[in-house]
């Protein structure tokens, strides 16, 4: 039960979210605890949160399974033409492995969701790769996804070049001299190979960068242009608004011009014909008074 219970942790702790491993580990102890199963509590709690690069490794093995697989037999065919001293198959073996090598990094670093590491990550994913060429127990890591940091592993030289001298017979077959010269001028010109490549890799990714800081910089520029633009939109509509109640209140004040004229005009006449009404109320006064003295 011990066993299980462990080894169902190690893939739980190993596929999750590096942020989440901590958490993850204290909650998985904390049940083995409850359980009464303190031996795996302590295995799993002294379980140690894998480095980054190891992180996108594991990721790699459960996202790519077959191409680790691959990987790690053509470890094997490297091993078996070591022995064999088979210079030749060791020099097309290792163009194999650059190559899927550098594929690997790219599948890691996308399964990390990690578009940004640097050059010395990438070499450093991919010294574990390359070690794991060689190493069992890293082999065994990076196959099970249980990877806690990176790994190397220098047995077959950086180039994976046989440090041997070949001999065979034959009249024509070349002198143990003859054959060193030629393998270090191989190595030295696969040394080259490799230099160049790396030096590719680094402009390419120094390229990448630059092109995704370029990427973020015209994003971060159009969404300030469409939040101007929104703004600037808001405006000139709140301007039409504006503009159309300015126009009401001039109609109004317009119309109510004209009345308060018509008004002024209606007033002047009424006070004309209050005048005359005054007038001829006065007429009538001295009118009535006349008849009245005349009565007396």
């Amino acid at each position: 039960m011990t066993d299980d219970r462990v080894a169902e942790a190690v893939q739980q702790l190993y596929a999750a979210p590096l942020d989440r491993f901590l958490p993850l580990r204290t909650e998985l102890a904390k049940d083995a605890r409850t359980s009464k199963d303190r031996e795996a509590a302590t295995a799993i709690a002294a379980l140690r949160k894998p480095t980054r690069p190891a992180h996108a490794l594991n990721l790699l093995a459960r996202t790519a399974p077959d191409a680790i697989d691959d990987l790690l037999q053509l470890g094997q065919e490297l091993r078996s033409a070591q022995r064999s001293a088979d210079g030749p198959l060791l020099r097309e073996l290792g163009a194999r492995r650059r190559e899927l090598v550098a594929e690997l990094i790219g599948l890691a670093v996308e399964a990390a969701d990690w578009p940004d590491a640097t050059p010395a990550v990438r070499d450093e994913i991919g010294t574990t790769l390359n070690g794991a060429l060689g190493d069992d127990q890293l082999a065994t890591g990076l196959r099970t996804g249980t990877l806690q940091r990176p790994g190397s592993w220098d047995g077959f030289g950086p180039d994976i070049s046989p440090q041997l001298t070949l001999i065979r017979g034959g009249a024509d077959t070349p002198g143990p001299s003859v054959q060193q010269d030629r393998d270090r001028k191989q190595r030295k010109a696969d040394r080259a190979a490799e230099d160049h490549r790396r030096r590719g890799v680094a402009a390419r990714e120094r390229e990448r960068v630059a092109a995704a800081q370029e990427a973020d910089r015209v994003g971060r520029h159009k969404a300030r242009l469409a939040s101007a633009t929104e703004t600037l939109e808001k405006a000139r509509a709140a301007e039409q608004t504006a503009t159309s109640a300015l126009d009401d209140a001039q109609l109004e004040i317009t119309v109510l011009e004209k009345r308060l004229a018509t008004l002024k005009s209606e007033m002047t006449d009424h006070r004309k014909l209050l005048a005359r009404a005054g007038a001829a109320v006065q007429k009538a006064e001295r009118e009535v008074e006349r008849i009245e003295r005349q009565g007396s």
